[in-house]
């Protein structure tokens, strides 16, 4: 599939030119597969017509499958997935791909997705490189490999990342602002609380979640406070501890990562209401849960993206930088999708 990707996009792009296809050896060692991988892809080729072979000269591509009504037609997308999204498509993404896949309706492209968490970084590198991609949509990058979003911007002009957080230099983002609204009600949750919050969710040092704590301290920093030690609850067992907290520390507020930290917090919550000062305070990302706590319980739900719209925008934003004409008075900036649902409390 990866040769006949190359070839279809030689081919695509080749316009009136009498384009020779490169020999089997150095497809070989280009793709680093055996010559007779090589031989069934080119042999495939040629039988639909995208290749002809010519003796004694060599291989070119047909010019009837080229010219510009070709080259729209054969438009091909990288999907880059990321976080083992390929083998855990939950809700979420199942929505983010579909919003995706809309934008596409009557557009002639193809797409191919690129697992990034699959293999080493240079090996997803080389795939995307020898794929030819006409533009890339990256869904949620990991911020564990900043070297590989520094070569995607520095390599494809034609990028778009999908993501709750926006680096500098990233050109064109598509953004759902989550982050931004778990902080602001984060920084409320710390006027009510001070520096009397459990934290409930990923460790400290788990990557994905580096950024969002030390955004957190700083938080805690702007106020003159300090998160005292032990009120961090990692995810591998919340029940214990987080009521062991509850009944001991008392404290005044919980925060707690969505899914199943979320559910497990809301679990011991409510069996430990009778350990909660009052006023106490819940922060949680998209709990569905929440109208099974105490009623004395203060909630500050942060709702969850709209991830179909998140989906289809970054589509959109891709193939209009695509479109050359529309790409000539395109301004690479950020797009913003506010969030669904309303917060509760």
């Amino acid at each position: 599939m990866r040769i006949r990707q190359f070839v279809i996009n030689q081919v695509a792009h080749a316009g009136d030119k009498a384009v020779k296809m490169p020999s089997e050896r150095e497809l070989c060692r280009k793709f680093d597969v055996a010559r007779g991988t090589v031989r069934r892809a080119m042999e495939d080729l040629v039988r639909e017509g995208y290749l002809v072979p010519k003796r004694g000269m060599g291989t070119f591509v047909n010019p009837e499958k080229s010219g510009a009504y070709r080259v729209q037609l054969t438009r091909n997308i990288g999907l880059i997935l990321s976080g083992g999204m390929m083998v855990n498509i939950t809700g979420n993404f199942q929505q983010e791909l579909a919003g995706a896949f809309a934008a596409l309706a009557r557009q002639e492209v193809s797409v191919q997705f690129v697992n990034f968490t699959a293999r080493r970084p240079a090996d997803t590198l080389a795939d995307v490189a020898a794929l030819g991609f006409d533009g890339l949509l990256w869904l949620h990058p990991p911020a564990l490999h900043p070297e590989m979003q520094e070569y995607f911007f520095a390599h494809y002009d034609r990028l778009v990342i999908v993501n709750s957080w926006a680096l500098p230099g990233w050109k064109n983002v598509v953004l759902d602002d989550y982050q931004g609204a778990m902080l602001k009600g984060t920084a409320e949750l710390i006027a009510h609380a001070g520096a009397d919050v459990a934290f409930v969710g990923r460790d400290d040092s788990h990557p994905d979640a580096r950024q969002v704590y030390t955004a957190f301290e700083e938080l805690f920093a702007r106020r003159g406070l300090q998160r005292p030690p032990g009120y961090t609850i990692p995810a591998d067992d919340i029940a214990r501890p987080l009521g062991r907290l509850l009944r001991t520390r008392h404290p005044r507020a919980v925060y707690s990562q969505g899914g199943e930290f979320g559910r497990a917090a809301m679990e011991v919550l409510a069996r430990e209401h009778g350990s909660l000062p009052p006023g106490f305070m819940f922060l949680c990302q998209d709990a569905p849960e929440m109208e099974r706590l105490p009623p004395a319980v203060k909630i500050r739900r942060i709702a969850k993206p709209d991830y179909f719209q998140l989906g289809k925008a970054g589509m959109l934003k891709l193939l209009k930088l695509m479109n050359p004409a529309a790409a000539a008075g395109c301004r690479p900036g950020v797009v913003k999708i506010p969030r669904s649902g309303k917060n509760n409390g």
